[in-house]
Protein backbone atom coordinates (compact mmCIF):
# COMPACT_ATOMS: atom_id res chain seq x y z
CA UNK A 1 0.00 0.00 0.00
CA UNK A 2 2.93 2.32 1.05
CA UNK A 3 4.74 1.42 -2.27
CA UNK A 4 1.44 2.26 -4.37
CA UNK A 5 1.25 6.16 -2.93
CA UNK A 6 4.97 6.48 -3.46
CA UNK A 7 4.39 5.49 -6.88
CA UNK A 8 1.17 7.95 -7.18
CA UNK A 9 3.56 10.93 -5.41
CA UNK A 10 6.49 10.55 -7.37
CA UNK A 11 4.12 10.23 -10.50
CA UNK A 12 2.51 13.76 -9.80
CA UNK A 13 6.10 15.25 -8.89
CA UNK A 14 6.75 14.54 -12.53
CA UNK A 15 4.57 15.78 -14.27
CA UNK A 16 4.66 19.15 -11.51
CA UNK A 17 8.39 19.44 -12.75
CA UNK A 18 7.34 19.02 -16.34
CA UNK A 19 4.76 21.69 -16.05
CA UNK A 20 7.28 24.24 -14.52
CA UNK A 21 9.94 23.77 -17.17
CA UNK A 22 7.18 24.56 -20.25
CA UNK A 23 5.90 28.10 -18.21
CA UNK A 24 9.07 28.87 -16.93
CA UNK A 25 11.20 33.03 -17.70
CA UNK A 26 13.59 30.86 -19.35
CA UNK A 27 11.31 29.03 -21.65
CA UNK A 28 9.19 32.71 -22.16
CA UNK A 29 12.36 34.50 -23.23
CA UNK A 30 12.81 31.58 -25.75
CA UNK A 31 10.15 32.27 -27.81
CA UNK A 32 7.49 29.90 -25.69
CA UNK A 33 4.37 31.68 -24.39
CA UNK A 34 3.60 31.35 -21.30
CA UNK A 35 -0.53 30.95 -19.71
CA UNK A 36 -0.70 34.82 -18.96
CA UNK A 37 0.89 35.74 -22.72
CA UNK A 38 -2.15 34.07 -23.85
CA UNK A 39 -4.60 35.87 -22.06
CA UNK A 40 -2.67 39.11 -21.38
CA UNK A 41 -1.50 40.49 -24.53
CA UNK A 42 1.72 43.15 -23.34
CA UNK A 43 1.45 46.39 -24.65
CA UNK A 44 3.94 46.82 -27.49
CA UNK A 45 4.96 50.38 -28.50
CA UNK A 46 5.00 51.31 -31.92
CA UNK A 47 7.61 50.71 -34.29
CA UNK A 48 6.92 51.96 -37.98
CA UNK A 49 5.62 55.48 -38.20
CA UNK A 50 2.25 56.41 -39.14
CA UNK A 51 1.80 57.24 -42.80
CA UNK A 52 1.50 61.08 -43.52
CA UNK A 53 -1.51 62.25 -45.42
CA UNK A 54 -1.28 64.07 -48.64
CA UNK A 55 -1.02 67.22 -48.85
CA UNK A 56 -3.93 68.09 -51.10
CA UNK A 57 -6.89 65.38 -51.66
CA UNK A 58 -6.90 63.32 -54.97
CA UNK A 59 -9.17 64.41 -57.80
CA UNK A 60 -11.69 62.36 -58.92
CA UNK A 61 -11.84 60.75 -62.03
CA UNK A 62 -14.66 63.07 -63.99
CA UNK A 63 -17.37 60.40 -65.64
CA UNK A 64 -17.73 60.23 -69.43
CA UNK A 65 -20.83 63.07 -70.62
CA UNK A 66 -22.75 60.02 -71.23
CA UNK A 67 -22.35 58.19 -68.56
CA UNK A 68 -23.35 61.05 -66.16
CA UNK A 69 -26.67 61.58 -68.03
CA UNK A 70 -27.73 57.95 -67.13
CA UNK A 71 -30.42 56.97 -64.81
CA UNK A 72 -29.38 55.26 -61.88
CA UNK A 73 -28.74 51.94 -63.00
CA UNK A 74 -30.43 50.10 -59.69
CA UNK A 75 -33.73 51.89 -60.66
CA UNK A 76 -34.26 50.83 -64.42
CA UNK A 77 -33.52 46.97 -62.61
CA UNK A 78 -35.89 47.35 -60.09
CA UNK A 79 -38.58 48.88 -62.57
CA UNK A 80 -37.71 45.76 -65.02
CA UNK A 81 -36.86 48.62 -67.62
CA UNK A 82 -33.11 46.35 -68.56
CA UNK A 83 -29.65 47.23 -68.11
CA UNK A 84 -27.99 50.32 -68.52
CA UNK A 85 -25.39 50.44 -70.79
CA UNK A 86 -21.38 49.86 -70.44
CA UNK A 87 -19.68 52.58 -68.80
CA UNK A 88 -18.83 55.85 -70.96
CA UNK A 89 -20.96 54.11 -73.70
CA UNK A 90 -23.83 56.77 -73.90
CA UNK A 91 -27.32 55.47 -73.86
CA UNK A 92 -28.21 53.53 -76.76
CA UNK A 93 -24.97 52.67 -78.70
CA UNK A 94 -24.90 49.25 -77.86
CA UNK A 95 -28.41 48.16 -79.25
CA UNK A 96 -27.44 46.08 -82.75
CA UNK A 97 -31.05 45.90 -84.01
CA UNK A 98 -32.76 48.25 -86.69
CA UNK A 99 -34.47 50.13 -83.62
CA UNK A 100 -31.33 50.92 -82.27
CA UNK A 101 -29.93 52.55 -85.52
CA UNK A 102 -33.30 54.66 -86.07
CA UNK A 103 -32.98 55.78 -82.01
CA UNK A 104 -29.33 56.80 -83.13
CA UNK A 105 -30.45 58.80 -86.23
CA UNK A 106 -32.96 60.98 -83.81
CA UNK A 107 -35.97 58.87 -85.97
CA UNK A 108 -37.10 57.26 -82.75
CA UNK A 109 -37.35 60.61 -80.65
CA UNK A 110 -39.72 61.91 -83.01
CA UNK A 111 -42.15 59.86 -82.22
CA UNK A 112 -41.98 58.29 -78.49
CA UNK A 113 -40.08 59.96 -75.54
CA UNK A 114 -39.06 58.84 -71.92
CA UNK A 115 -40.76 61.15 -69.59
CA UNK A 116 -38.94 60.34 -65.98
CA UNK A 117 -41.92 61.53 -64.16
CA UNK A 118 -39.85 61.82 -60.52
CA UNK A 119 -38.92 58.09 -59.87
CA UNK A 120 -41.09 55.50 -62.26
CA UNK A 121 -40.08 56.97 -66.19
CA UNK A 122 -42.86 56.33 -68.53
CA UNK A 123 -42.90 56.82 -72.62
CA UNK A 124 -45.21 59.14 -74.08
CA UNK A 125 -45.97 60.54 -77.67
CA UNK A 126 -43.21 62.84 -78.77
CA UNK A 127 -45.67 63.80 -81.17
CA UNK A 128 -49.93 63.64 -81.92
CA UNK A 129 -50.67 59.71 -82.12
CA UNK A 130 -52.24 60.17 -85.69
CA UNK A 131 -48.58 61.78 -86.82
CA UNK A 132 -46.59 58.82 -86.04
CA UNK A 133 -46.07 56.63 -89.48
CA UNK A 134 -47.80 53.01 -88.29
CA UNK A 135 -46.20 51.43 -91.39
CA UNK A 136 -42.94 52.55 -90.02
CA UNK A 137 -43.11 52.71 -86.35
CA UNK A 138 -44.56 49.81 -85.42
CA UNK A 139 -42.13 47.13 -87.24
CA UNK A 140 -39.57 49.08 -85.72
CA UNK A 141 -40.73 48.86 -82.05
CA UNK A 142 -41.44 45.02 -83.01
CA UNK A 143 -37.19 45.30 -83.91
CA UNK A 144 -36.48 46.47 -80.56
CA UNK A 145 -38.45 43.79 -78.74
CA UNK A 146 -34.93 42.28 -78.80
CA UNK A 147 -33.29 44.94 -77.06
CA UNK A 148 -32.01 44.65 -73.68
CA UNK A 149 -30.36 47.91 -73.02
CA UNK A 150 -32.43 51.13 -71.42
CA UNK A 151 -33.72 53.46 -73.09
CA UNK A 152 -34.15 51.40 -75.95
CA UNK A 153 -35.81 48.30 -74.70
CA UNK A 154 -38.57 50.51 -72.49
CA UNK A 155 -39.10 53.03 -75.54
CA UNK A 156 -39.84 49.35 -77.98
CA UNK A 157 -41.60 47.58 -75.31
CA UNK A 158 -43.95 50.41 -74.19
CA UNK A 159 -43.73 52.09 -77.47
CA UNK A 160 -45.33 48.97 -79.09
CA UNK A 161 -48.09 48.65 -76.55
CA UNK A 162 -48.72 52.12 -77.47
CA UNK A 163 -48.91 51.92 -80.71
CA UNK A 164 -51.32 48.53 -80.84
CA UNK A 165 -53.54 50.58 -78.15
CA UNK A 166 -53.72 54.41 -79.00
CA UNK A 167 -52.92 54.88 -82.86
CA UNK A 168 -56.04 55.98 -84.88
CA UNK A 169 -54.80 53.51 -87.86
CA UNK A 170 -54.11 50.59 -85.73
CA UNK A 171 -56.90 48.87 -88.03
CA UNK A 172 -54.11 48.73 -90.47
CA UNK A 173 -52.11 46.27 -88.47
CA UNK A 174 -53.37 43.10 -89.50
CA UNK A 175 -51.15 44.52 -93.50
CA UNK A 176 -48.40 44.72 -91.28
CA UNK A 177 -48.00 41.05 -89.62
CA UNK A 178 -45.55 39.58 -92.48
CA UNK A 179 -43.40 42.82 -91.10
CA UNK A 180 -43.64 41.68 -87.30
CA UNK A 181 -43.58 38.11 -87.28
CA UNK A 182 -40.04 37.49 -87.59
CA UNK A 183 -39.13 40.31 -84.86
CA UNK A 184 -41.74 38.78 -82.84
CA UNK A 185 -40.30 35.34 -83.12
CA UNK A 186 -36.88 36.46 -82.47
CA UNK A 187 -37.94 37.86 -79.12
CA UNK A 188 -40.15 34.89 -78.29
CA UNK A 189 -36.81 32.70 -78.33
CA UNK A 190 -34.48 35.24 -76.81
CA UNK A 191 -32.95 33.49 -74.08
CA UNK A 192 -33.22 36.87 -71.77
CA UNK A 193 -36.23 35.91 -69.34
CA UNK A 194 -37.32 39.53 -69.75
CA UNK A 195 -37.39 39.74 -73.35
CA UNK A 196 -39.39 36.65 -73.72
CA UNK A 197 -41.81 37.18 -71.26
CA UNK A 198 -42.35 40.60 -72.74
CA UNK A 199 -42.33 39.46 -76.32
CA UNK A 200 -45.73 36.83 -74.53
CA UNK A 201 -47.44 40.26 -73.44
CA UNK A 202 -47.78 41.79 -76.77
CA UNK A 203 -49.49 38.64 -78.01
CA UNK A 204 -52.18 39.28 -76.77
CA UNK A 205 -53.19 42.61 -77.91
CA UNK A 206 -51.82 41.65 -80.71
CA UNK A 207 -54.03 38.89 -81.46
CA UNK A 208 -57.24 41.32 -80.70
CA UNK A 209 -56.44 43.47 -83.10
CA UNK A 210 -55.98 40.69 -85.61
CA UNK A 211 -58.21 37.90 -85.14
CA UNK A 212 -57.84 35.09 -87.73
CA UNK A 213 -55.36 37.03 -89.64
CA UNK A 214 -53.07 36.18 -87.27
CA UNK A 215 -53.44 32.24 -87.65
CA UNK A 216 -51.83 31.91 -90.86
CA UNK A 217 -48.71 33.18 -88.60
CA UNK A 218 -48.86 31.09 -85.82
CA UNK A 219 -46.45 28.30 -87.76
CA UNK A 220 -43.80 30.86 -87.30
CA UNK A 221 -44.90 32.10 -83.29
CA UNK A 222 -46.05 28.61 -81.28
CA UNK A 223 -42.84 26.72 -81.62
CA UNK A 224 -40.68 29.49 -79.50
CA UNK A 225 -43.89 29.78 -77.05
CA UNK A 226 -43.76 25.47 -77.18
CA UNK A 227 -40.54 26.15 -75.62
CA UNK A 228 -41.46 27.81 -72.64
CA UNK A 229 -44.61 26.12 -71.60
CA UNK A 230 -42.86 23.01 -70.10
CA UNK A 231 -42.03 24.22 -66.52
CA UNK A 232 -43.77 25.67 -63.56
CA UNK A 233 -42.03 28.57 -63.59
CA UNK A 234 -44.13 32.41 -64.40
CA UNK A 235 -42.85 32.24 -67.81
CA UNK A 236 -44.72 28.93 -68.70
CA UNK A 237 -47.64 30.47 -66.83
CA UNK A 238 -47.68 33.77 -68.89
CA UNK A 239 -46.85 31.28 -72.36
CA UNK A 240 -50.07 29.38 -71.37
CA UNK A 241 -52.40 32.57 -71.12
CA UNK A 242 -51.07 33.95 -73.84
CA UNK A 243 -51.78 31.37 -75.53
CA UNK A 244 -55.53 31.16 -73.99
CA UNK A 245 -55.71 34.65 -75.49
CA UNK A 246 -54.95 33.92 -78.55
CA UNK A 247 -57.17 31.37 -79.29
CA UNK A 248 -60.02 33.25 -77.23
CA UNK A 249 -59.25 35.82 -80.50
CA UNK A 250 -58.62 33.93 -83.02
CA UNK A 251 -61.17 30.68 -82.81
CA UNK A 252 -60.06 28.40 -85.53
CA UNK A 253 -56.04 28.35 -84.11
CA UNK A 254 -56.97 26.14 -81.49
CA UNK A 255 -56.45 23.15 -82.93
CA UNK A 256 -52.71 24.15 -83.98
CA UNK A 257 -52.30 25.27 -80.91
CA UNK A 258 -53.10 22.17 -79.43
CA UNK A 259 -50.90 20.49 -82.35
CA UNK A 260 -47.69 22.60 -82.02
CA UNK A 261 -48.03 22.71 -77.69
CA UNK A 262 -48.82 19.41 -76.05
CA UNK A 263 -48.54 21.76 -73.04
CA UNK A 264 -51.60 23.16 -73.91
CA UNK A 265 -55.40 21.98 -72.95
Amino acid sequence: MASEEHRIRERLWTRAQVWREQHSPEKASAGCPTRRDLYHSPNIPRTTARPTPPAAPTPKKTPSPGFRDKPSGSLVRRLGLGRIDDRGAGLGKKGKTAFAAAYRGGEISRWLRVDQNGSYPVVVFAAAAADVPLGRALPLCFEGLSERCHPLCLLARRGTLMLLAEHPERAQVPALLPRLAGPLRAALADPDADVCGFALTVLAPLAELCGAALEQFLDRLLPPVARRCGGRGKLAAAALDALRRVEESCPGAGAKIRRKVPAYR
